[in-house]
């Protein structure tokens, strides 16, 4: 468990599908919410209980609820598919409110995610992606930083409309300087 001034990251348990749940329902498509095909899914509550109960599968230990200093989960994080010998990662943020991407609760699961990637695991780029209408995470990436480098044109179909993809990348020597 990590405890900042304005949240407490610790690793996500099985009680906390419920809320995981929320975003897979929000109005607002996020990138955190498509699978490995840049899909939407539907997804239950007991579906996700199911993946956060598992002991072994390729999440666990490494998927995180981000909680305010009361204990409400207020969002959930991870980086996925981080390795030294791929030497990056993508960021995976989803927030329950558009409000927190730019309230210090953001800044401090953003600097919990950079320490991870670039002093625990060593990797030497992380990177983000945003749907078009992500635009609170994409300021939030700005302001961590992030540098755009490009979009994908309709490329996810969600909720009657085609969203483009934006890539998101921060390089190690820039967060870093000198390594």
């Amino acid at each position: 468990m990590i405890t900042g001034t304005y949240s407490v990251i610790r690793t996500a348990e099985v009680d906390d599908a419920a809320v995981l749940a929320r975003l897979y329902s929000s109005e607002c498509p996020r990138t955190f919410m498509l699978d490995s095909r840049r899909e939407h899914q539907l997804v239950t509550v007991n579906d996700l209980q199911e993946v956060l109960g598992r002991k072994d599968g390729p999440m666990a230990g490494r998927f995180y609820a981000i909680e305010d200093p009361e204990g409400a989960v207020r969002g959930f994080c991870a980086l996925k598919g981080s390795s030294q010998e791929v030497g990056y990662s993508e960021i995976m943020l989803g927030l329950l409110e558009s409000a927190d991407y730019q309230a210090p609760l953001a800044t401090e699961t953003m600097a919990f995610l950079k320490r991870m990637a670039f002093f625990e695991k060593r990797l030497d780029k992380i990177l983000a992606q945003t749907l078009s209408a992500e635009r609170d995470f994409k300021d939030l990436l700005a302001h961590e930083g992030f540098v755009h480098n490009g979009s994908q044109r309709e490329v996810v179909f969600t909720q009657g409309q085609y969203f483009d993809i934006d890539t998101f990348t921060l390089v190690r020597s820039e967060f870093i300087p000198g390594a």
